[in-house]
């Protein structure tokens, strides 16, 4: 199994003489573990499988805002999009019912006229909950350490109303990979070898991991700039790509 996969072992006590067990997201000393993804973004019953990694106290409750602000807003977007059919999500609700401003927010935030949705949100604090929620699926799923991405690309968040077909195609598209994690890592039991039997050729295809069917699912697997990309959908709404270069 992988680094972060047993959830029955603390997160910070490492399996890896290679790594040390201090915070994925700060380097400091980790003294707590930390869910990918967060449980903001999931219903009751939670999977039962989630990976772990390690974080320090202040990185696991500094972005605990910006997390309820992110599922909050893609909640209410699905909610608006789909004219409130779609009721919000029982956490959405208490979140509202406790913060008069984040309420105020989302309702102001979100607008329909002549049937064009207009969106009203703060990107930054959603971007970075999108960096960190990339840097788990990372370190679960390739086994490496983070520090090792050097540089961002780019994060592109987009809403589903505004994909169209061809460029949803494009992102949902299971990519074809040469080189995959280190043997024991989480991916190479994510992975689908197809093999041509008059050639013998395999090609090793990386399948979307579905945290939550509905709520939650992602992609990760090695880019030409010999870094990392992340997909992440949430709500089946919200389309993110997160591309490293290492």
């Amino acid at each position: 199994m992988g680094k972060y996969s047993d959830v029955r072992t603390k997160a910070y006590t490492e399996k890896n003489r290679r790594h040390t067990s201090s915070c994925l997201y700060c380097n400091l000393p980790a003294n707590t573990r930390e869910h990918v993804p967060s449980k903001v973004f999931l219903n009751d019953p939670f999977p039962d499988n989630l990976s772990i990694v390690p974080a320090c106290i202040a990185c696991n409750n500094g972005f605990s805002e910006d997390e309820l602000y992110t599922a909050c807003m893609v909640d209410f977007f699905r909610h608006t999009f789909f004219c409130k059919q779609i009721s919000l999500r029982e956490k959405t609700l208490k979140a509202i019912e406790h913060d008069d401003k984040l309420a105020k927010a989302f309702k102001e935030g979100f607008n329909v006229n002549d049937n064009i949705l207009t969106v009203n949100y703060d990107e930054d604090r959603v971007k970075r909950i999108l960096l960190k929620l990339s840097k788990g699926h990372i370190a679960t799923k390739m086994d490496v350490n983070v520090d090792a991405l050097e540089k961002l690309l780019s994060c592109v968040i987009k809403f589903k109303p505004n994909i169209d077909r061809s460029e949803l195609a494009e992102f949902e598209k299971v990519p074809m990979v040469d080189i995959i994690g280190e043997i024991g890592s989480d991916l190479t039991h994510d992975i689908l070898v197809i093999e041509n039997k008059t050639t013998n050729d395999k090609l090793s295809v990386v399948l979307w991991q579905i945290v939550q069917d509905g709520n939650y699912r992602y992609l990760v697997f090695p880019n030409m700039q010999n870094g990392y990309t992340v997909r992440i959908v949430i709500l089946e709404v919200l389309f993110a790509e997160i591309i490293y270069e290492s």
